[in-house]
């Protein structure tokens, strides 16, 4: 992981990161096999390998 578009050596809090994080598997979220993987987990307490 990666601070984001900042210059290197830039420090960063943790909520910087948290935000990154959110947006990273909010962009996952919409993935339909992404979908797939999530719900299969739920139902079955296996992982999808699609």
């Amino acid at each position: 992981m990666t601070g984001g578009d900042l210059e290197p050596g830039t420090l960063v809090n943790e909520q910087w990161i948290l935000d990154l994080e959110r947006k990273a598997f909010m962009t996952l979220l919409k993935n339909t096999k992404t979908q797939d993987r999530i719900a299969n987990m739920l139902t079955t307490g296996k992982p999808l390998r699609n």
